[in-house]
């Protein structure tokens, strides 16, 4: 996830050891879990097993399996989607993750999770964790009232905080925008 693996061949061995199928097409799911940053380790271990059953219990009534980490103190999902089915991907994903969300929630667990693009074979993995926490971020932000955020949906907002410097878009606001806002 950190991205220090970048070929297919230093990828595919991990993945292979640790049972991660990365020829399924997945989606990777970035969830901030309130408290768990405070919790001790003993704790935060027993937390994320409750969360997991939940997760297990939600993903089984659909044709979805996944697999898990904790990384950056977020738990990270990656939902595996089956080759032929390859309409609605994403909605089926937040479909899922939302009813997580709710579960956790019916248990006094509060979580936001941001959703990545969809993507196949190895070489994705740190792309599609950047892109489920960038979601998660920026969505807290642009949808303070949404506990699931999926990068498409706010593609533009991603391409210009990626693509501009905050003193490039402040130029462009100034520009553009400014004078409508006067």
């Amino acid at each position: 996830l950190s991205g220090v693996l970048k070929t297919d061949n230093e990828i595919e061995p991990v993945c292979r050891r640790y049972g991660f199928d990365y020829t399924l097409p997945r989606i990777c799911v970035s969830m901030k879990i309130e408290g768990y940053t405070e919790m001790s380790g003993s704790r935060r271990v027993n937390f994320i097993s409750n969360i997991l059953s939940v997760v297990k219990q939600t993903v089984s009534e659909t044709e979805l399996d996944f697999s898990h980490t904790v990384y950056d103190n977020h738990l990270v999902l990656f939902l595996f989607m089956s080759k032929t089915e390859s309409k609605y991907r994403l909605q089926k994903a937040a479909k899922c993750i939302n009813k997580i969300i709710q579960k956790l929630a019916g248990e006094k667990i509060y979580a936001l999770a941001g959703i990545s693009n969809c993507y196949e074979g190895s070489a994705k993995f740190a792309e599609s964790y950047v892109q489920s926490s960038k979601s998660l971020e920026l969505g807290k932000k642009l949808h303070p009232n949404e506990k699931v955020f999926i990068y498409a949906n706010d593609i533009h907002y991603h391409i210009l905080s990626s693509s501009f410097t905050t003193a490039q878009l402040n130029d462009i606001y100034s520009g553009t925008l400014k004078p409508l806002d006067d």
